[in-house]
């Protein structure tokens, strides 16, 4: 799983994964919080069509980070 120190380096790796230039909706929720969970999943729902989410470790704890892209 990969791990990183903040969020935005997160979000970076996360970019060039999805490797599409038109990325909105970036998101990030930490699996001990059902709150920011349900903001995740609820931000996914409203992005573009495509959408990515991946798992990792932001400051030792573990989260899902994602991205709506295409139109």
């Amino acid at each position: 799983m990969p791990e990183f120190e903040t969020v935005e380096e997160a979000y970076e790796w996360m970019e060039a994964e999805v490797d599409d230039p038109c990325i909105d909706n970036h998101r990030v929720c930490y699996l001990d919080d059902p709150e920011s969970i349900g903001v995740f999943e609820e931000m996914e729902s409203n992005g573009c069509c495509g959408s990515s989410n991946y798992d990792v470790v932001i400051q030792g704890r573990h989260a899902r980070i994602g991205c709506n892209y295409g139109h």
